[in-house]
């Protein structure tokens, strides 16, 4: 069984019957991913070394706008605990990325504020600079979208990027994710914001997308 915050936020945290084929709340499963050129693996509290390396200097991730700056070591033991927590009560699936080749993390993808009510979460990514990252972005960024729409059974995704950053929008614009619009118009279940940009794709889209 997995939680998700209801949308009537008097009644949230009331445990929600998902199929079984989604990830268990409180279980030792954990989907381990892989792309032709990534494995996505299950966030673990020894990552906090490489949290802090990439984030020692500024400049050195690419990836959408909750990607952090900077990482002492309390910082990256509380970030990696956070977002474990989220899993065990069923909000988010975070996945550390690494190269075939090793267990060294080199980035994060995750799937947030899963919404089994309405067939919706949020993807958010970021890489530490390599060479080919963009190729590698989509990879991983697809590797989750598949996921999300496949096992799952999610029928929506948003995903945010700051404004000026070239890396996550050309991405994000290859998976074909649309961008809204910053003025927020009736009709929409995603709140848009004028300081950053909002991308949503559903599963046809996506599904189309990959035969394009």
């Amino acid at each position: 069984m997995l939680i998700h915050p209801s949308s009537d936020r008097d009644a949230s945290r009331r445990p929600v019957e998902v199929p079984k084929r989604s990830p268990g709340r409180g279980a030792d499963f954990h989907p381990v991913l892989a792309t032709p050129t990534a494995r996505l693996r299950k966030l673990r509290p020894d990552d906090r070394g490489r949290l802090i390396e990439i984030f020692d200097e500024q400049g050195r991730t690419e990836g959408t706008i909750d990607a952090p700056r900077h990482f002492a070591a309390d910082n990256a033991r509380r970030w990696i605990a956070a977002r474990m927590a989220e899993e065990e009560r069923g909000y988010a699936l975070h996945w550390a990325v690494c190269l075939l080749s090793e267990d060294r993390l080199v980035g994060y993808v995750g799937l947030q504020d899963i919404d089994f009510q309405h067939g919706q979460a949020e993807l958010c990514f970021w890489l530490e600079t390599l060479h080919g990252s963009e190729e590698f972005q989509l990879d991983v960024a697809q590797a989750a979208l598949a996921f999300a729409f496949t096992t799952m059974g999610l029928i929506s995704m948003r995903s945010v990027s700051a404004p000026g950053r070239s890396e996550p929008t050309g991405v994000l614009t290859v998976l074909g994710m649309r961008q809204l619009p910053p003025t927020s118009k009736a009709g929409s279940v995603w709140t848009r914001f004028d300081d950053v940009h909002i991308w949503t794709m559903n599963k046809r889209q996506w599904a189309e997308q990959l035969r394009s």
